[in-house]
């Protein structure tokens, strides 16, 4: 294979991916409309990114399990970093039992 080439790829990006990303989006949209950390809802201002909560490079799998959307700025700060599970909405709920 040469540099940077996976198996039988040209090295082109599959255009079938962009079309699985933007309707995995758009189904977690329609489930949780903001983000996990903060709770900023969805906007064409502030887009939602779908996150692996634990990376692909560290174990995670592409699982809808091991989905979730942040902001792109919780997106930017989590990074490669495995995330602890409880989202903003389980972190609300448990602030207001306490």
């Amino acid at each position: 294979m040469g540099s940077g080439q996976r198996g039988g790829t040209s090295g082109m990006a599959d255009p079938r991916q962009g079309r699985k990303s933007t309707a995995r989006r758009a189904r977690m949209i329609a489930e949780q409309d903001a983000c996990a950390e903060c709770g900023v809802p969805d906007s064409p201002a502030n887009p939602l990114q779908v996150d692996h909560i634990i990376p692909l490079a560290k174990g995670g799998s592409d699982d809808d399990t091991n989905l979730q959307l942040l902001c792109r700025k919780h997106n930017l700060m989590k990074s490669d970093k495995i995330q602890d599970r409880r989202t903003w909405f389980d972190k609300q709920w448990l602030s207001s039992i306490a």
